[in-house]
């Protein structure tokens, strides 16, 4: 098993494309005690021609080394974009883990079914009338199980 941790920095920078930002920079500040402050820094589009520019700036609240502080910071930047434009981040590979699992559950539902009227025609002999129609019922079930996972519409 393994993880894979997603970027905020290449998540703000796909951000920054379709919200049309004409800068979203990685900034570092020296402090006057020497300490170096690592963060973000966006503009937005100009509402006017005759604008002035409205630039951000999201510092890491934590002291962390530069790779970890910038993500900190391009959270926080990206935050305050789905406050300001009311945009969702939808996680697809979740989504895909749910519906695989929803299908998973199917297949292993349609497989009992199988299994069980695979048991129910070797276990009825010709004499045995009352059973077929039995049989017939289960193996009706199973194809429309079946047609349903095919054609989910």
């Amino acid at each position: 098993m393994f993880v894979i941790q997603l970027s905020y920095i290449s998540t703000l920078q796909v951000l920054a494309y379709r919200c049309h930002l004409p800068l979203v920079s990685i900034i570092n500040e020296i402090g006057y005690d020497g300490t170096v402050i690592r963060g973000i820094e966006i503009e937005l589009p100009l509402l006017f021609h005759t604008d002035v520019p409205r630039r951000f700036f999201f510092w890491s609240t934590q002291n962390l080394m530069p790779p970890h502080a910038y993500e900190d910071a391009a959270f926080q930047a990206i935050n305050f974009l789905q406050n300001l434009y009311g945009f969702t981040i939808h996680d697809y590979s979740y989504q895909v883990i749910v519906q695989h699992r929803h299908l998973m559950r199917q297949l292993f539902s349609l497989a009992n079914q199988g299994a069980q009227l695979a048991r129910m025609v070797i276990g009825t002999t010709h004499n045995e009338i009352s059973d077929s129609t039995q049989v017939l019922h289960v193996a009706e079930q199973l194809i429309q199980e079946l047609d349903s996972i095919i054609n989910p519409g």
